[in-house]
């Protein structure tokens, strides 16, 4: 092999254990292009966004040879609070044993302006081996860089040393990467581009078995969106058609699965305060408001596997909290609206799954309960979309479709006398309401039910 001048005194061995790397992802035809950077498709109209300049070999090390993008406050972009290396002991033994193929998870970073120590380079253009002195900035491979670190750590270790089987001309297990430059393309910046492809990495709507971990978060996500509206000069508070299907175009690049995209357009508007504030229910809050009003969800799961109605009545002997104090049965339902804007008002289970097993419970506790209580609740709505849905599940609503379904359900067990049954059968209708849980700020009150 032929070696150019180097500005540092890198040994025979260094250049050698470099360039055999190089030669390993060279046969494994690696070379980052806009196809795998941008994992697009075949779209031809963005091949020249990604130019592949080379491939490095850097101290694992932020601040020195390599480091990565600071937002406005200084922090590392994209980095959780959660230590990278506690989740990588796993990769990091195999690194340790040399058992990590290029072909997995390959790093790439970008030049910058900034000097430092001067590490290998090879020239992808020219084919031959070179030096650099300029800090890279890494775009992939976290994992790797953080099992590199690891790695380094574990050698100081008496364990460390036991496993190793790498060759370490420099005493360092070292950061393999590949060298990146982004340009204009297809009506975006290279700016564009460069954040996309960092929004992309160990994305987990692209995650395969070649890729051993991934610690991007969805709040990862919402930080690379949130920089790609804004490099794109998208208004938020614009919620037209057109300005939609543009968010939706950097939603689709970030991989985000189509049925999402209204609620991640909802989450984008909150965060800049666009939409009026909607607290988002979890399991944990819905339990906590039950406990507080001193009431029990009741069990449809449990419920709907007895198949007879005598069977459901004892169910309610096994447990009698599942009518509260003034004979109520609460049944909890999450409406979504339907529609591909996300703006519709109708779920599409909600005509039959919820009103089948209303009858259900009727049939079987009628006369034993003054009311079933649906307990309404949204987590993928604006604040007026839920209000229209509130008012869309109306009492009326409810009361006609009841009746209706008692109705033909008392003709078909006319005679059975295993069937308890209200006296008139329109009151079944009546015994139906359905209230919400508070969610929207400034609107509802905190811990009160809403009633549309």
């Amino acid at each position: 092999m032929l070696f150019t001048e180097t500005k540092k005194d890198f040994c025979k061995e260094q250049k050698e254990s470099f360039l055999r790397k190089v030669q390993k992802a060279t046969l494994a035809e690696i070379e980052p292009n806009a196809d795998t950077v941008l994992d697009q498709g075949d779209r031809l109209d963005i091949e020249n966004a990604v130019e592949f300049l080379g491939w490095a070999e850097v101290l694992p090390n932020f601040g020195s040879q390599i480091n990565y993008p600071k937002d406005e406050k200084g922090m590392e972009k994209n980095v959780r609070a959660v230590s990278v290396k506690d989740k990588i002991y796993k990769f990091t033994q195999k690194n340790l044993k040399g058992q990590i193929k290029y072909t997995q998870e390959q790093p790439w970073a970008t030049l910058t302006e900034n000097e430092c120590e001067p590490y290998l380079f090879f020239n992808a253009e020219t084919k031959q081996l070179e030096t650099l002195d300029r800090q890279l900035l890494l775009g992939a491979g976290r994992t790797r860089f953080a099992g590199a670190n690891g790695a380094n750590t574990m050698l100081n270790t008496k364990e460390g040393q036991d496993i190793l089987r790498l060759e370490l001309p420099n005493g360092k297990i070292m950061f393999f990467v590949a060298i990146l430059k982004f340009n204009d393309a297809s009506g975006e910046s290279a700016a564009y581009w460069e954040e996309s492809a960092r929004g992309l990495e160990n994305n987990p709507n692209r995650m395969t078995d070649e890729i051993p971990q991934s610690y991007s978060t969805k709040e990862d996500e919402y930080i690379i969106i949130t920089n790609l509206i804004n490099l794109k000069g998208i208004n938020l508070k614009d919620e037209s058609a057109s300005n939609n299907r543009a968010i939706n175009r950097i939603l689709e690049e970030q991989k985000v699965k189509e049925h999402n995209w209204p609620e991640y357009r909802l989450e984008l508007r909150r965060r800049e305060g666009v939409s009026q504030p909607v607290e988002v229910l979890s399991d944990a809050d819905i339990q906590k408001f039950f406990q507080d009003k001193g009431i029990v969800q009741f069990p449809t799961s449990s419920f709907s596997n007895r198949k007879t109605d005598q069977k459901r009545l004892d169910l309610l002997k096994e447990r009698p909290n599942i009518i509260d104090k003034e004979g109520r049965i609460h049944i909890l339902q999450l409406f979504e609206g339907s529609g591909a804007t996300g703006k519709g008002v109708t779920d599409r289970d909600y005509d039959d799954r919820i009103f089948r097993q209303i009858v259900s419970i009727l049939r079987a506790y009628g006369n034993l309960i003054s009311e079933v209580v649906i307990v309404g609740y949204c987590n993928k709505n604006t604040a007026d979309h839920i209000q229209q849905i509130r008012e869309y599940k109306t009492y009326d609503l409810l009361k006609n479709k009841v009746s209706e379904c008692m109705d033909a359900v008392n003709a078909l067990h006319r005679g059975k006398d295993d069937v308890v049954k209200d006296t008139d059968i329109t009151h079944y209708g009546n015994k139906v309401t359905v209230k919400f849980l508070p969610q929207i700020s400034g609107v509802d009150t905190k811990g009160q039910w809403v009633v549309a």
